[in-house]
């Protein structure tokens, strides 16, 4: 956005930047979250430099000349609307408030984009970083650049990023309704041997960033929200130092987003981590809601007693923040879908599943609630999904990245709120190709019916369960890509041994789907173990995929399953369903005068692969099996997809269900 890439890259002015906000104004989209800063900031600071800072020309000579211009180009923007009084932050938050959006400033709290050397880069960069080597972690273990991760176990680094916490809050109070902490960039806190231990540490962190945060909503007299964006597991956090069920239990939180680094997950497991917090919730209701006075919030019962319950885009009852009973106020508590908390939230942290909040509905978490004590719906606060840009990632060496298509982002949000997400962070949602390279319009492929351009039009469909209703999806099961120890929530690579098809040999493995209260932490290990023992264990292995999709009531017309793997035969069921490969072909789905639907191309069974983009980046050696999944065995919830393999061994990589409700005109793309 800095260097106006939505707008060809030509000189950015306050139009451009209103235009930006615009594009997702007016649509589902509650909240704009605008980002302050990668390790260099956006705006004039006391505690950090400007990205494209040369340093008055200093920095010249560690660059090309096309590299230094670049930067250039960023820091030419930041002065053009430095000129016309404001920056780059300021205006968006401004404009998006005039159009009646939520707003948050967004903090990246450990950058790593260009961590590498001391001698490349220095132009994204802030001079702290540049200066205090020492205070990096020094680890190269944990992930890309983490050498260069910043080390919240030295006091120098907490106090640096609280100055940076306070500018800001001071300088864009006014136009926020709160403050995101994004810990997924980078996925870096402490070196890998030293991270659990150091907890505490950061537990107190946010203490004294909860702390600034109240002390800001004092003084402007409104309440302000404090949110955060973690791994996807408890276990996951706890590795890298982030105690996050602590941080819910001390209530320093409003809402938590959970997400990856930047490769998505398609199959995010959302409802596993409610309930997987509900559960430790559970074990220690115990004592105030608040941070006890002891590690930098004031209060004994939470973090200055702001009003809950804000109203602000209905953000559900924000922990309880002065005390008991907070949350009385009846349809204040309600959080669209979720556990709608009716009768008050009057305990310490939670609602206890005994006298507060009813969860009526089975908290609308379909097959996501386990029906056990420590029902993740029993929370309290929102948890949201995070859907990240990366898309999958093909074995192929130096393939691209494969982008989500428009099937795969509404697969994505069904499953996500069918497992009890109390609502969408989408994150990089940039609309760079659409508005700069195609001039407002997607960018379709000849003969085929799915779309990779990210278009504004999806946002007036991901944010509700009514909306996405009866538009074709896709579902999926990703390649294992590990990103700063992450795996994300799949079983592949899955290896198939040859055998007898009914030799008895199988192995069954469940991604996201929630366990009884107790088991939570050893979610992932367990996980690995099965895919690891699935390896040897026979001829054939259970896969199960969640559907959102109400699939009784709103039956799509065909399913289709597409499985990369290697080379051989396989023999696959749906729910005890034999499946067989698809004999008609795909011409009615065309959307006729669409650029990708040329009267002289062909949508043959044969070539589903093809048609629906499931056949980019493979490697040699690999295949896409396309298989007719019968409608009337699918289910709402968990499906399970039985593999067998009749010949050779072959390698099980990446799974997506298809669901077809009409032409792509009309039900859009896949």
């Amino acid at each position: 956005m800095l260097g106006n890439y939505w707008f060809g890259g030509r000189p950015l002015t306050v139009e451009d930047v209103n235009a930006a906000v615009d594009m997702v104004a007016g649509t589902q989209v509650t909240t704009y979250m605008m980002c302050t800063g990668s390790s260099a900031v956006y705006y004039p600071s006391k505690y950090s430099n400007m990205l494209g800072d040369d340093r008055g020309g200093t920095l010249k000579a560690c660059y090309d000349s096309a590299t230094y211009n670049l930067w250039r180009r960023y820091w030419d923007n930041e002065k053009r609307l430095e000129a016309e009084g404001t920056d780059m932050v300021s205006a968006s938050l401004a404009r998006a408030r005039e159009r009646g959006l939520e707003t948050f400033i967004t903090l990246r709290m450990n950058d790593l984009h260009f961590a590498d050397t001391l001698s490349a880069c220095k132009m994204a960069m802030e001079e702290f970083w540049l200066q205090n080597p020492q205070f990096w972690t020094n680890d190269p273990s944990i992930g890309y650049n983490s050498a260069g991760a910043l080390d919240y176990a030295h006091p120098q680094v907490r106090e640096h990023k609280l100055a940076l916490i306070r500018e800001q809050l001071e300088r864009f109070g006014p136009l926020i309704d709160g403050v995101d902490l994004d810990f997924m960039r980078f996925f870096v806190y402490f070196r890998a041997d030293e991270a659990r231990a150091n907890s505490q540490i950061m537990t107190q962190f946010l203490c004294q960033v909860r702390s600034l945060v109240d002390s800001c909503a004092a003084s402007l007299g409104r309440p302000l929200l404090l949110s955060a964006r973690v791994a996807p597991t408890l276990a996951y956090n706890m590795e890298k130092g982030l105690d996050v069920a602590e941080w819910v239990r001390r209530g320093l939180l409003d809402f938590i987003s959970i997400g990856t680094h930047w490769r998505g997950d398609p199959s995010l497991p959302v409802g596993q981590f409610r309930t997987d917090l509900a559960a430790a919730l559970g074990s220690a209701r115990s004592g105030a809601a608040g941070c006890s006075g002891a590690t930098g919030c004031s209060g004994a019962a939470g973090c200055s007693g702001t009003a809950g319950c804000s109203g602000a885009a209905s953000r559900s009852c924000t922990t309880a923040r002065s005390g008991a009973d907070d949350c009385s106020g009846a349809a204040s508590c309600s959080r669209a879908t979720a556990c709608s908390c009716t009768t008050g939230c009057s305990g310490a942290v939670a609602c206890s599943g005994v006298a507060g909040c009813s969860c009526a509905a089975a908290c609308s978490c379909a097959a996501g609630c386990s029906g056990v004590a420590g029902c993740g719906c029993l929370l309290p606060l929102p948890v949201y999904a995070s859907i990240d840009d990366g898309g999958f990632r093909s074995s192929l060496p130096g393939a691209p990245r494969e982008f989500w298509t428009h099937g795969a982002f509404r697969g994505m949000a069904s499953a996500l709120f069918g497992q009890g997400a109390d609502g969408l962070y989408l994150f990089n949602y940039y609309f760079g190709e659409f508005q700069g390279r195609n001039g407002g319009a997607p960018s379709l492929e000849p003969g085929t019916l799915y779309c990779r351009t990210i278009s504004p039009e999806l946002l007036n469909e991901l944010g509700s369960t009514e909306t996405l209703r009866r538009r074709n999806k896709v579902y999926a099961l990703s390649e294992d890509n590990v990103q700063y120890g992450i795996h994300p929530n799949t079983p592949f690579p899955l290896r198939l041994s040859d055998g007898p098809k009914d030799s008895g040999l199988q192995a069954s493995l469940r991604c996201g789907k929630p366990k009884p209260a107790g088991v939570g932490e050893g979610l992932q290990s367990a996980g690995l173990q099965n895919r690891e023992a699935a390896a040897g264990a026979g001829s054939g292995a259970d896969v199960e995929l969640f559907v959102g999709d109400n699939v009784l009531e709103d039956r799509p017309i065909r399913a289709l399953l597409f499985v990369r793997k290697t080379l051989g035969e396989c023999l696959v069921k749906c729910n005890g369903v034999p499946l067989q490969r698809p004999l008609s072909d795909f011409a009615e789905l065309a959307a006729p005068g669409d650029a990708g639907n040329e009267e002289d191309c062909q949508y043959c069974a044969d070539d589903a692969a093809r048609v629906f983009g499931k056949d980019q980046y493979l490697a040699p050696g690999q295949e896409v099996l396309v298989l007719e999944v019968p409608v009337e065995s699918l289910l709402q919830g968990f499906n399970s997809f039985a593999f067998s393999a009749t010949e050779t061994p072959q390698t099980l990589l990446r799974l997506e269900l298809a669901l077809i409700y009409g032409p792509v005109g009309t039900n859009g793309y896949f």
